[in-house]
């Protein structure tokens, strides 16, 4: 569907969340190991790193920072199971000031739910310029195989 493209984590922090504890199986709620991993990225910028694997979230992620960071994953195979009825992921500057120069890529959210509420988002971002957003797939596994209502507000 779309090829993923190798990015050089020699020249960047690199934040791979299971090495925070993230199981990914599916079943098992990764939130907590998810947040404990964006703290750490957020201290000072880097790539934040979604492996291969069904990584169940029941709230949000917010990545609130003033750094340039990447959020990136394997493709398809990397997966944000979305099991609750807010933004999914949050991009906040911490003082207000533009976003600029991220990246997010190669990866898919998912919702059990066939419809999440007009308002609430995939991925919302406060403030972004420059920014790129890329090979993001966002759906619902109901059976109707339906679109998640909201996708992506900037």
């Amino acid at each position: 569907m779309f090829e993923v493209q190798s990015v050089d984590y020699a020249k960047h922090k690199f934040f791979n969340i299971r090495d925070y504890g993230a199981v990914g199986d599916g079943q098992i709620d990764d939130t907590h190991a998810i947040v404990e991993t964006i703290a750490k990225c957020m201290e000072g910028g880097g790539v934040f790193y979604i492996p291969t694997g069904t990584f169940v979230v029941r709230s949000s992620l917010i990545f609130k920072t003033n750094y340039r960071f990447t959020i990136t994953g394997d493709g398809l195979s990397s997966v944000l199971l979305w099991e609750f009825d807010d933004h999914l992921i949050v991009i906040l500057s911490q003082d207000g000031s533009e976003l600029s120069h991220l990246t997010i890529r190669d990866f898919a959210i998912t919702s059990r739910a066939v419809l999440k509420p007009l308002d609430k988002f995939a991925i919302y971002a406060q403030d972004l310029v420059q920014s790129q957003i890329e090979h993001i797939i966002i759906n619902s596994n109901d059976s109707k195989s339906s679109p998640v209502s909201s996708g992506i507000a900037m």
